[in-house]
């Protein structure tokens, strides 16, 4: 119920609904037209779930805002008479991956996680995930990757030449063909998966409702 995109000088605008800080213009104001969210950082990709957004930069730092209630923040969710961290409303640096050089995040389809690939090649994953809530994120693979896509509870990704699906398989979007070729990167939607070759050409798996 809401769209974030990045405008030709790299500042983020969402519209649609406010809730939860969705906008990150400071409030929970909903919105028919592009608003400008509240930084000063310039950015190079951007990312959103069901209910929160996650920028990066050239330089792989990355800020996230709205919805906390699953952790997307990374930080223990708000319960009232318990306490916790409530919405970002304004993006902000997530704590948890202080002095972290980021090379790529991906927020699936509806999802209320993040995973990001780390410059080391390692996949830091946190908020809610296969029904578990991370507040402090968790490593994914061995520590080689080369490219990732999350999709709604699951998450592909390229390390050493090979793609690796894991997570949800309810449609067989974790259940990787025999590809004939060496994949350049992949992709992943709600319930499936794609991997895409250098040539152009790419090879898909799961449900074709959605590709």
């Amino acid at each position: 119920d809401f769209v974030c995109a990045l405008d030709g000088s790299g500042k983020p605008y969402c519209w649609g609904s406010g809730e939860k800080g969705r906008i990150g213009d400071g409030n929970t104001n909903d919105y028919t037209t592009p608003v400008a969210s509240n930084t000063t950082t310039t950015f190079v990709s951007i990312e959103s779930g069901a209910s929160h957004s996650c920028a990066l930069t050239s330089a792989g730092a990355l800020e996230c805002w709205g919805d906390n209630s699953d952790a997307q923040m990374a930080e223990t969710p708000w319960v009232k008479n318990v306490g916790g961290t409530k919405s970002f409303k304004s993006p902000s640096a997530i704590a948890e991956l202080s002095g972290s050089t980021i090379s790529k995040v991906s927020i699936g389809t509806e999802s209320l996680f993040t995973a990001a690939l780390i410059d080391n090649g390692s996949i830091a994953v946190w908020g809610t995930y296969q029904s578990n809530v991370y507040t402090d994120h968790f490593v994914l693979n061995s520590g080689v990757a080369t490219d990732i896509a999350a999709g709604t509870d699951h998450v592909c990704y390229i390390e050493s030449g090979a793609v690796t699906c894991t997570g949800d398989n309810s449609a067989g979007q974790t259940t990787v063909p025999t590809l004939s070729k060496t994949p350049a990167s992949v992709y992943a939607g709600a319930d499936w998966s794609c991997a895409g070759f250098e040539d152009g050409t790419y090879t898909c798996w799961g449900s074709k409702a959605g590709w």
